[in-house]
């Protein structure tokens, strides 16, 4: 019986004999097939959106907004606690339209002003605070960024982040009429929205409107004025109207 050759001797008589072109060209040839079909199957599921079946959170809805807790920051002498009530409508699921007023019932001395009081009540006695009793503004809103937060294994909470900028005002309320009166300028903010419904969403932002005006003035001086910044932070619940959301395809 005539002996195997060996393996090396084997590829090489292999090789030598040219029978292993048609082999070499069907190994060659597989990948090519495989990337092919590979490529065409990415091209169909590519030819839609990246993600489908998106929930629509704010598409073609009306957002009515009430903050009962509201709040200026950064003041010198009065902070101003606020009601906050804006609409907005949202023409896509990334821009909207939308109007903000909100109001001040009482404003509350910061410990400036009471420092100063207290350490000089002769002259505090001759000066008068400024505060915003109103602000209000229209505004466009764009959505940069959405997602969804696992919470706790248990829950899905979808969010937003947004942004805005719009032109506005802020009416001053003071005992001298000099400081008194309604002032404009632009305003601009961010926020986030958490949805735990469809239509109800916890909504919290920061705004600032620049205006001009003056923090105080001291009596039988002229007011100097100057661009200040109204920063207004809030949180409140959101409902969207219709209730049921839109699906993407």
């Amino acid at each position: 019986m005539m002996a195997r050759p060996p393996v090396e001797g084997w590829w090489r008589q292999l090789f030598a004999g040219g029978a292993a072109l048609p082999l070499l060209f069907v190994l060659v040839s597989l990948p090519s097939a495989w990337q092919g079909e590979a490529s065409a199957q990415s091209r169909t599921e590519l030819s839609g959106p990246v993600v489908r079946r998106q929930l629509l959170y704010r598409s073609d809805r009306f957002e009515l907004n009430g903050a009962p807790l509201a709040m200026t920051v950064g003041d010198l002498y009065v902070r101003n606690p606020m009601l906050s009530l804006s609409g907005d409508y949202h023409v896509t699921n990334a821009i909207s339209l939308g109007v903000n007023a909100s109001l001040s019932p009482v404003g509350i001395k910061t410990s400036a002003a009471r420092n100063f009081e207290s350490n000089n009540p002769s002259r505090a006695s001759r000066v008068d605070y400024a505060r915003p009793f109103m602000l209000a503004d229209v505004h466009l809103g764009w959505v940069p960024l959405w997602g969804k937060i696992n919470y706790r294994n248990s829950r899905i909470i979808p969010y937003d982040f947004h942004i805005f900028a719009g032109f506005g005002g802020a009416l001053i309320a003071s005992d001298s009429d000099e400081l008194s009166g309604f002032t404009a300028g632009p305003t601009f903010g961010f926020g986030f929205r958490f949805f735990f419904r469809d239509h109800l969403a916890l909504r919290l932002r920061v705004q600032d409107y620049l205006v001009t005006t003056a923090d105080a003035q001291v009596r039988g001086r002229p007011v100097e004025t100057s661009l200040q910044h109204v920063v207004l932070v809030s949180a409140g619940l959101s409902f969207f109207t219709p209730r049921s959301i839109r699906v993407a395809r």
